[in-house]
């Protein structure tokens, strides 16, 4: 069952979820996808295509949002619930990554989030927004 989820627009989700991205975990993710790009375990090979050194899978931050709306809800998600996510920079390996959230409407019995994921500097480096709390329409 979902606990209570009341919160108003503007309100911070009152939980945060948070992941050292260190060089073990990004290897197994790449093991895991089967991604043999060196851009992900390389630094010299990362910044030579410009970055400033090997980069994580944007999805293992993105996974952290889900995990935020567990955090915060419990049993999430709800059959009508939806999330979207964008990457917007990338999550470099030895960054320490965050999920945060907030609510930015309560309409038509859901409460809609802003979330992001942000790296030690503050840095987005995912971007979201979900829909949750909604119950599916009775049957007549």
């Amino acid at each position: 069952m979902i606990r209570n989820p009341l919160i108003d627009a503007g309100q911070d989700l009152p939980c945060t979820v948070e992941l050292a991205m260190d060089a073990g975990l990004s290897q197994a993710f790449c093991e895991l996808i089967d991604d043999r790009n060196p851009v992900h375990f390389d630094d010299a090979f990362a910044r030579a295509k410009g970055f400033p050194g090997a980069i994580a899978h944007g999805a293992i931050a993105a996974s952290l949002l889900p995990r935020l709306l567990t955090k915060w809800l419990g049993a999430w998600p709800l059959a009508q619930d939806d999330i979207d996510v964008s990457f917007v920079a990338p999550l470099l390996v030895g960054d320490t990554v965050t999920a945060r959230g907030r609510c930015v409407a309560v309409e038509d019995g859901a409460v809609v989030c802003e979330l992001w994921c942000e790296n030690q500097d503050g840095k987005p480096v995912v971007k979201g927004q979900a829909r949750v709390g909604r119950r599916p329409a009775a049957a007549p």
